[in-house]
């Protein structure tokens, strides 16, 4: 029955195209980023951070995406869509971190002040400065995995796995070369956890949100997974 059920889905996975995203799947990005920062809870904590209505966060993605400055997870030239027929089914991102010489959270910072409304600009800078000495440092050079996502009657088929296989394939021909890949989770997030190590990903650093921060997020630790390109290849 297991040997019937893999080849069932093998059969379904080779349905499955992926592709790189286009201003058309735009909203589909849109929905892919706020289904991943919301991960399975209400609470949208770039939102809660930025003084941002949901609404407001959504038209700023939609800014972002069809500005598509490269480097961060906010370009639409960071997602590979997963389509079955013409269907977007399911999104990923990543990017190599600092191509350019500029950090992907600097690259954010100043995206989202651009276009935040200037009387909340002096609360969210006091706000980095306090999230300053509470976040990680992503490796320059390092393959960045950010928001990912597959729509609910889609899950458990394999297609996060794929589209995650076609980014490693996708950065590797374009013969820039990274030495490893990295993600950042909330610690509470055991499901995602789970699925990186099986990709070979091991946790490398933990971070503790102090409590005022936390309140604006879902979580109290984060997590920083990396996994070598030597797994990477061995696994996709």
């Amino acid at each position: 029955i297991n040997n019937r059920a893999n080849e069932m889905n093998n059969e379904f996975l080779s349905t499955i195209k992926i592709m790189p995203a286009t201003v058309k799947e735009i909203p589909f990005i849109v929905e892919t980023i706020i289904a991943a920062e919301k991960s399975g809870t209400d609470i949208i904590g770039t939102c809660r951070f930025f003084d941002l209505s949901e609404t407001e966060y959504s038209e700023m993605i939609v800014e972002l995406l069809n500005d598509n400055s490269p480097g961060y997870d906010y370009a639409l030239s960071s997602y590979l869509v997963a389509f079955d027929g013409d269907k977007p089914v399911g999104a990923f991102g990543a990017w190599l971190e600092g191509e350019d010489g500029v950090s992907s959270i600097i690259l954010k910072i100043n995206a989202f002040i651009a276009l935040i409304e200037r009387e909340k600009v002096i609360e969210i800078k006091n706000r980095l400065q306090q999230l300053g000495g509470q976040s990680f440092s992503r490796d320059e050079g390092a393959l960045q995995f950010e928001f990912a996502y597959v729509i609910p009657e889609y899950t458990g088929k394999g297609i996060l796995q794929q589209i995650m296989a076609q980014q490693v394939k996708r950065y590797k021909n374009t013969g820039k070369n990274f030495n490893k890949a990295q993600v950042i989770l909330a610690k509470e997030n055991l499901p995602a956890i789970k699925s990186y190590q099986r990709f070979g990903f091991k946790i490398t650093e933990t971070i503790m949100v102090d409590e005022k921060l936390a309140e604006l997020f879902s979580y109290r630790e984060r997590v920083l997974m990396e996994c070598s390109e030597e797994m990477l290849v061995k696994y996709f």
